[in-house]
């Protein structure tokens, strides 16, 4: 049984040290205005080139951050195991614009799938799917399908191509494959895809898991809505549920 209040089991991997630096990260970050004075000074930094890399590595980016590629992330994967922690590998680029970047994109994916599959300290890997296409898009597709010009519906079949090699991928190595929730605005558009994924792939077992954001008030019924489709078309059907990472964003934004 896991207890969610042993927090001594929960921090064993980190020191004293790093215990108080996180603790003394989240005093300043829970203050939006220092956030928002900070991002500023960010982009103030890198437009003036200020070698300021070093000091984000050691701070936001070391708490939230594995590392900035595959092999930057072994030593932390290996660290964490040796505590009982498997990892997620999670590579959530997102806002790109072009299809270069989409492609590069699905394929560190997939990279991060070959090395879930041999390694058991990775038991699963996660991706959005505003990485792999236009936001824009994917937006205008959530709101208005029917409002898409030809060459949008060209632009959003290479995104529905790219996750089904992701998943396809996925579903031959057995490797389960999050696919993470995203703005609302987003979402319409993502479930579709990823029900189709599901249908797809989840045969046998469940590969391909939906989020579910928590805060939502149609979650529940959507929820129920699918398992009794999956049900009905004998699919294993796999789901995370989230409290939600948009909650205070949305919020703001109505």
């Amino acid at each position: 049984m896991i207890n969610f209040d042993d927090t001594k089991a929960v921090f064993a991997h980190k020191s004293n040290r790093e215990l108080r630096k996180s603790y003394y990260l989240f005093s300043i970050l829970q203050h939006s205005f220092l956030v928002k004075i900070g991002s500023l000074l960010l982009k103030i930094s890198f437009f003036l080139r200020i070698p300021i890399k070093k000091i984000i590595k050691m701070t936001i980016f070391n708490q939230f951050c594995g590392g900035e590629n595959i092999q930057d992330c072994s030593k932390k994967i290996n660290e964490l195991s040796q505590f009982g922690i498997g990892t997620i590998l999670d590579y959530s680029v997102e806002g790109k614009e072009n299809e270069s970047d989409f492609e590069k994109t699905k394929e560190e994916i997939i990279q991060t799938i070959f090395l879930s599959a041999k390694n058991s300290k990775i038991p699963f890997t996660v991706f959005k799917i505003t990485g792999l296409g236009k936001s824009s898009l994917i937006e205008k597709a959530s709101l208005d399908f029917q409002s898409l010009d030809d060459n949008e519906l060209v632009e959003l079949n290479l995104v529905a191509m790219r996750v089904d090699e992701i998943c396809r991928v996925a579903s031959e190595n057995r490797v389960p494959i999050f696919v993470d929730a995203e703005d609302s605005w987003y979402q319409d558009y993502i479930d579709k895809v990823v029900e189709s994924m599901i249908f797809k792939y989840n045969n046998k077992f469940p590969i391909v898991y939906n989020t579910i954001q928590l805060y939502r008030h149609d979650r529940l019924q959507y929820m129920k809505d699918l398992i009794t489709r999956c049900k009905s078309n004998n699919k294993f059907l796999g789901l995370k549920l989230v409290r939600g990472a948009y909650m205070e964003k949305e919020r703001e934004s109505n």
